[in-house]
């Protein structure tokens, strides 16, 4: 399995190298889903922009999924057949998977052309979610987000403009559950890794990939 960055409407590089030569794999969010070719508050047309809202731009392909970032609309991404969802776990690649991430610019976006109120999972969701990680213990997690210990550790700048939010505070709490042996994420826009305790953290930066063999849907 290839787990691939954020594209941020790069489609084409997406369909012509990102899932190029690859049986499968999981684009970890900020996928580009559902902006509209407007500008937003800083004038600028986003290159989230591309496709804008046409789901039929990307076909249908079972073995290619991606999962929904803070730059992508969650709800309008979810009819797509190659959503892999809100969160959950794939029993045979022992892989859990967690859309949704905060935006720390979102007063400088637009609701509805470049930000979504629902770009995080709501806490009941959430609650859901870290009952589920608990009960599964699995050996690999994909999020667009990283627990907050993970980012910190990785990118250390990062802790000047840190907001403490929903998605990271319950992802601190599921690794204090369970520590994974892997765990991939997008968001940071690097690719870098680093060791945690038992958990081997990988960030993809954009329109970047990385392997893992032997992982399939």
């Amino acid at each position: 399995m290839w787990f691939i960055g954020d594209i941020h409407g790069c489609f084409h590089w997406y369909l012509t190298k990102g899932i190029k030569a690859a049986d499968c794999s999981l684009q970890l969010g900020d996928f580009g889903w559902g902006f509209d070719i407007e500008k937003n508050k800083r004038g600028k047309i986003l290159k989230e922009s591309l496709l804008s809202k046409d789901l039929s731009s990307i076909k249908t392909m079972p073995q290619h999924k991606f999962l929904c970032g803070n730059h992508d609309d969650r709800k309008f991404a979810a009819s797509h057949p190659n959503y892999v969802g809100d969160f959950g776990y794939v029993k045979n690649a022992d892989l859990f998977y967690i859309s949704g991430a905060f935006s720390i610019d979102f007063k400088l976006r637009t609701e509805g052309i470049d930000w979504w109120s629902w770009e995080q999972l709501d806490p009941s969701q959430l609650d859901e979610m870290i009952t589920m990680f608990a009960d599964t213990k699995p050996r690999i997690v994909a999020s667009h987000c990283a627990p907050l210990s993970a980012q910190v550790t990785m990118f250390p700048h990062s802790a000047k403009n840190l907001w403490i939010n929903r998605t990271q505070v319950v992802m601190e709490d599921a690794l204090n559950l369970w520590q994974p042996e892997r765990w991939y994420f997008g968001h940071c826009h690097m690719t870098k890794h680093c060791q945690s305790g038992k958990t081997r953290f990988q960030c993809v930066g954009i329109e970047q990939r990385v392997e893992l063999p032997g992982v399939n849907w």
